[in-house]
């Protein structure tokens, strides 16, 4: 299955919810916070923390610049009811020009270097 281009997060987020076969409410057990915020994040109300973000990526085995940049497809593989992992990300449709790009994944390994010093 092949998770769209051009998703914002809360989409993304409910559409792993809904894969995986989880309530709001067992989605925001899983990642450590209330229903009522997790559904805010849903709905693009509520911008989630650094720890939440790296929580999400760990707990479905996601790649990081698709779930942040919102311009790449994933492949996604379901093994089981409660988790899927990530086969394949591809780039080939990607359409912006290529200092774009660069500045984009700059902005992901700030974000990723941020997350790996907080949970040191």
């Amino acid at each position: 299955m092949v998770l769209g281009i051009e998703m914002d997060f809360g989409s993304k987020l409910k559409s792993i919810r809904k894969l995986n076969d989880l309530s709001q409410e067992q989605m925001a057990d899983l990642l450590f916070t209330t229903q009522g915020n997790y559904s805010q994040y849903e709905n693009n109300n509520r911008v989630p923390s650094l720890d939440l973000l790296k929580r999400l990526i760990d707990q479905f085995d996601l790649d990081a610049n698709w779930l942040l940049s919102g311009s790449t497809e994933q492949v996604v593989n379901f093994n089981d009811n409660s988790s899927c992992n990530i086969v394949s990300l591809k780039t080939e449709n990607f359409n912006h020009p290529y200092d774009h790009f660069e500045q984009l994944q700059k902005k992901v390994d700030d974000i990723l270097t941020i997350i790996s010093k907080n949970t040191k």
